[in-house]
C-alpha cells in the first residue's frame, strides 16, 4: 500500500476540483489551532505545514491560503478572548485551570510583565500560544488594543507556518509520483518526529527544572549549616531577596562558566582537534558570504567596536554620576578594569594558528576575541541589573543577548577570528560579569533619579549613533579588508594548451575545505555560446539552488555519493552555469558545472572556465548487483562532445596519487576545450 498514491493523490485531486473546501479546511485548522486549550493539543507546525504543501501543489491559491489561515487564527483568538472576558471571575475554578493552576498563573505573570505585547509574543511562544488570548480577556485588556495585536500576529503566524510547506509543495511538482511520495513521506516524518521530540524536551525540561529546584534548596540548607560556606553565603546573599536560594543558582552558573573556560583554554593550548573544527567552521561560513550579508554583519560587528564600547561605557558612567549612585559607579569601573585586565592576560599567554589558505585574516588570531569578551562582561552585568530593577525588561535583555550572539557570528562570518576565540570570549566575559553582579546584588538597588526607560533610550540612541557613524566612515575600508583576495593569472595560449602538468586547480572542495572531487573540464570561450550548443544537444539548464539538489536526492533514482546537498563553490563563488543531461539508453544523469576561474588567456575576452562533469548512476534494481564500476572518461564526456565537435579539444591525464584518497573513484583525465 502506498499512502501517497492511495490517499494523498486522490484527496489532492478532489481538492483540485473543490478548492473552496480546501480553504474552509485551512480556516478550521487555523481556528482550532488558536482556540484556548484545544490549540495546545493540536501540533500547529505539522498541520499548517501540510496546508502549505497543498498550496504549493496548486490545490489553492497561496494568497487566499494565507488570508483564510490568518482569518482562522484571528477568529480563534477572538473567541478565546471573549470567553476570558465573560468568565473572568469563574475561570480559575473551571477545568482545566482548576486542576492545573500553574498554566493560568504563568499566563497572568507573563501578561503583567509584557502588557499588550504579550498577545504578539504569545502567538509565537509554544506554551502561551492558545492560552494568552483568554488571559487577555480575563485581565480586561482593551478590545481595540487586543484586536490590533491579534490581527498583526495572526498574519505573521500564517506566513511563518505556511511558507515552508509551500516551498516543499512547489518543489514536489518537479518530481514523479513515486519521488513525490518519498519527499512527502520524508517531510511528514521529520515534522512528526520534531513534534514528538518537542514534547519529550518539554517533559525533560520540566523534570530538570523540578530536580534543579529541589537540589538547589537542599544545597542551600546544607551551605547555611556548613562551617566553611555559611559565612560566604551569608555575605553574598541579597538583603531584600525573598528567595535567598537564588545566590546558590548564581554561584553554580558562575562555577560552570569558570570550569568551561578552564577546560576550553587547556584545549586551546594543545592545538589539537580544536584547530580542525576551527578551520572547518571558518571554511563553511566563508562559503556563505554574500555582499548584502557582508554589509549587515559588518554593521553588527561595529556595534561592539572599541570606539562604540568606549562611548557606551562613558555614557553609563555619566548616568551613574548623574544618579549619584557611587556604589554602582564603583562596581562599573571595577568591571571595566577587570574585564580589560583579564582579557589582556588571556591574549598575552594564549596563542592560536594565524591563518589558513582560503583567505587572509585581517588580524592575527587571538584568544579570546577582545571586543566581544569585554562586551559580554559589561552586558552580563547590565542584563542582571535591568531584570533586578523591573522584570518587564526581559525583552531588552533578549535583544542584548541576540546582539551579542550576532556579534560573535559576524566575527566568524567575516573571518576575523576562530570559533574557539568567540566561545572563549563568551565564557570569560560571562564569568567576569557574573562575579561582579554576585557581589553587587547584596544590597538594595538605589532608586534612579532618571526614569529607567529614559536612561535606556539614551544608551541605545548613543550606542546606535556611534555604530552608524563608525560604519559610515569605515564601511568601505572594512568591506575591502574582508574581501577574500583573488589573484588573477594570465597565460599564453600555447602554455595552457600544451601543459604537461595541470596549471589550473585540480581538486574541488566542499564547504569545510575537504577535497571531494576533480575539476575535469577546462573551457576557453563564450559560456553563453556553450550553453546554447548544449541545449541543442539535449542538455537542460538547472537552477543554482538548494531546492534543485533536494529534488535530485528526493527522486531516489540516482546514486548520491557525488551529489552534495549544498552546492560546491570555487573562490567562494557559485557555478556560473549548471546543466544536466538524462541519458535515454540507461537513464543516468550527467551534471555539468562551470565556474569563472581567475586564469585568463591572452587575447581572450572571457576567462578560462573551470568545471566538472559528474555522473549520477540510476540505482540498480534490488535483484541486480549494487557493485558498479565508475565510468571511463570517454563515457563521462560522451554527451558533451557532440556540442563542441568543431572546437579544439585535447585531454590532460592527471597523475596524482591523491586521487585515490577521494571519497569515490574519479576518472583521472581533464577535458580541455578551446573555441
Amino acid at each position: 500500500m502506498h499512502i501517497y498514491a492511495d490517499y494523498i493523490v486522490p484527496i489532492t485531486a478532489w481538492l483540485h476540483h473543490h478548492p473552496n473546501y480546501a480553504l474552509v479546511f485551512t480556516f478550521l485548522v487555523a481556528l482550532l489551532e488558536s482556540l484556548a486549550i484545544i490549540g495546545t493539543i493540536i501540533p500547529g507546525s505539522l498541520t499548517m505545514t501540510a496546508v502549505g504543501i497543498l498550496a504549493g501543489s496548486n490545490v489553492m491559491r497561496f494568497d487566499l491560503t494565507i488570508a483564510f489561515a490568518s482569518l482562522g487564527a484571528f477568529t480563534g483568538d477572538s473567541i478565546s478572548y471573549m470567553l476570558g472576558a465573560i468568565y473572568s471571575e469563574s475561570l480559575a475554578s473551571m477545568w482545566p485551570f482548576k486542576r492545573y493552576p500553574k498554566f493560568l498563573n504563568y499566563g497572568q505573570d507573563f501578561f503583567n510583565r509584557h502588557g499588550g505585547k504579550s498577545v504578539l509574543i504569545g502567538r509565537f511562544t509554544g506554551p502561551l500560544r492558545s492560552i494568552m488570548p483568554i488571559i487577555a480577556g480575563m485581565m480586561h485588556m482593551s478590545r481595540l488594543q487586543f484586536f490590533a495585536a491579534n490581527f498583526i500576529s495572526a498574519i505573521g503566524w500564517a506566513i511563518l507556518y505556511l511558507v515552508p510547506g509551500y516551498i516543499i509543495g512547489a518543489a514536489s511538482h518537479q518530481l514523479s509520483a513515486e519521488s513525490a511520495q518519498r519527499l512527502f513521506a520524508l517531510v511528514m516524518s521529520v515534522l512528526v518526529i520534531g513534534w514528538l521530540l518537542s514534547l519529550v524536551l518539554k517533559i525533560l525540561a520540566r523534570s530538570l527544572n523540578l530536580w534543579f529546584a529541589t537540589h538547589v534548596d537542599t544545597l542551600w540548607r546544607w551551605s547555611k549549616k556548613n562551617a566553611y560556606t555559611k559565612y560566604m553565603i551569608a555575605a553574598l546573599s541579597a538583603q531584600d531577596d525573598r528567595r535567598q536560594q537564588r545566590i546558590i543558582t548564581f554561584l553554580l552558573i558562575w562555577l560552570c562558566c569558570v570550569a568551561f573556560v578552564l577546560i576550553l583554554s587547556l584545549v586551546v593550548i594543545q592545538h589539537t582537534w580544536l584547530t580542525s573544527i576551527n578551520q572547518a567552521v571558518c571554511y563553511f561560513l566563508q562559503s556563505l558570504r554574500t555582499p548584502t550579508l557582508d554589509k549587515i554583519l559588518i554593521f553588527v560587528n561595529l556595534m561592539f567596536h572599541p570606539v562604540t564600547l568606549v562611548c557606551f561605557c562613558s555614557l553609563v558612567t555619566i548616568l551613574a554620576i548623574y544618579n549619584r549612585d557611587s556604589r554602582f559607579l564603583k562596581y562599573w569601573l571595577s568591571l571595566m578594569i577587570n574585564a580589560l585586565l583579564i582579557t589582556w592576560l588571556f591574549v598575552t599567554y594564549f596563542t592560536l594558528p594565524h591563518s589558513i589558505t582560503l583567505f587572509v585574516m585581517s588580524k592575527s588570531s587571538i584568544y579570546p576575541e577582545i571586543p566581544l569578551c569585554i562586551a559580554t562582561a559589561l552586558f552580563t552585568f547590565l542584563i542582571n541589573y535591568l531584570l533586578q530593577t523591573k522584570p518587564s525588561h526581559s525583552i531588552a535583555s533578549y535583544v542584548i543577548l541576540a546582539m551579542l550572539f550576532l556579534s560573535g557570528f559576524s566575527t566568524l562570518y567575516l573571518g576575523d577570528n576562530w570559533l574557539s576565540s568567540v566561545i572563549g570570549a563568551y565564557g570569560i566575559g560571562a564569568s567576569v560579569g557574573l562575579a561582579h553582579w554576585i557581589v553587587y546584588r547584596r544590597k538594595p538597588l538605589k532608586t534612579l533619579r532618571l526614569p529607567m526607560t529614559t536612561a535606556i533610550g539614551w544608551v541605545v540612541g548613543i550606542f546606535l549613533m556611534t555604530a552608524i557613524l563608525n560604519y559610515h566612515h569605515k564601511s568601505a575600508l572594512i568591506i575591502q579588508a574582508h574581501t577574500p583576495p583573488s589573484k588573477q593569472y594570465t597565460l599564453n595560449q600555447d602554455t595552457w594548451w600544451y601543459q604537461d602538468e595541470p596549471i589550473l586547480p585540480v581538486y574541488s572542495t566542499n564547504r569545510i575545505g575537504r577535497r571531494v572531487g576533480v575539476f575535469n573540464v577546462q573551457y576557453a570561450g563564450s559560456i553563453r555560446e556553450l550553453e546554447k550548443r548544449l541545449e541543442m544537444c539535449g542538455w537542460r539548464k538547472q537552477p543554482k539552488s538548494f531546492i534543485y539538489s533536494l529534488i535530485i536526492h528526493a527522486e531516489g533514482r540516482y546514486t548520491s555519493e557525488d551529489l552534495p546537498f549544498m552546492e560546491q563553490l570555487y573562490l567562494n563563488k557559485h557555478p556560473a552555469l549548471t546543466m544536466s543531461y538524462r541519458a535515454v539508453q540507461d537513464d543516468n544523469l550527467y551534471i555539468l558545472r562551470l565556474w569563472r576561474s581567475n586564469y585568463h588567456l591572452l587575447h581572450y575576452q572571457d576567462p578560462i572556465w573551470l568545471g566538472n562533469i559528474i555522473l549520477a548512476r540510476k540505482k540498480p534494481l534490488p535483484q541486480k548487483s549494487l557493485m558498479q564500476e565508475k565510468p571511463e572518461s570517454s563515457h563521462l564526456f560522451a554527451h558533451i562532445l557532440p556540442a563542441v565537435h568543431d572546437y579544439q579539444i585535447t585531454r590532460l591525464p592527471i597523475k596524482d596519487p591523491y586521487l585515490k584518497t577521494l571519497p569515490y573513484e574519479i576518472p583521472s583525465e581533464v577535458l580541455i576545450i578551446k573555441n
